[in-house]
């Protein structure tokens, strides 16, 4: 039996909804450290006061706003981007790469990590991207909040 192209099977969409529940997982952290940073600097500005994508509001805050030294290292945030990219690709465009706007970002992501996989015009996910995204986002998010508590000593 041939299979038609553009079906999907159940581990890409097993992938797919994994790696979207991590980018919704990191938007809900991304915002929540932006709130957490806020009250503790006691900053009149808030998040949402920014303005570009969630990840751009996101970077502009911690560094300008709230005065953090350096987040992280640009390939890895460049990687986090891409990540988001990969997400918004799966949600906005069904992973076809024809016509979606930050098809860079997600091919450099897939050249620097050997994943996703690129099958013109598909975005193809697998549990290989899956645990390469999830390493990614911890590491980030454990490194913000390294910066954030080297920034804002805890008080006792």
């Amino acid at each position: 039996m041939e299979l038609d192209p553009n079906t999907r099977f159940v581990g890409d969409h097993l992938n797919a909804g994994f790696l979207i529940s991590v980018a919704i997982f990191l938007e809900r952290e991304m915002r929540e450290f932006a709130f957490a940073l806020q009250k503790a600097g006691h900053l009149g500005l808030n998040l949402g006061d920014m303005s570009g994508s969630l990840p751009e509001r996101f970077r502009k805050y911690c560094l300008h706003v709230a005065r953090l030294p350096s987040l992280t290292t640009e390939t890895n945030w460049q990687d986090v981007c891409g990540f988001v990219e990969i997400r918004n690709c799966l949600v906005h465009a069904n992973g076809i790469l024809d016509g979606f706007g930050k098809v860079n970002a997600i091919k450099a992501f897939a050249t620097r990590h050997g994943t996703p996989r690129i099958d013109e015009p598909h975005l193809l996910v697998d549990a290989q991207t899956s645990h390469k995204c999830l390493d990614l986002v911890t590491d980030f998010i454990g490194t913000i909040y390294h910066v954030a508590l080297k920034a804002y000593p805890r008080r006792r």
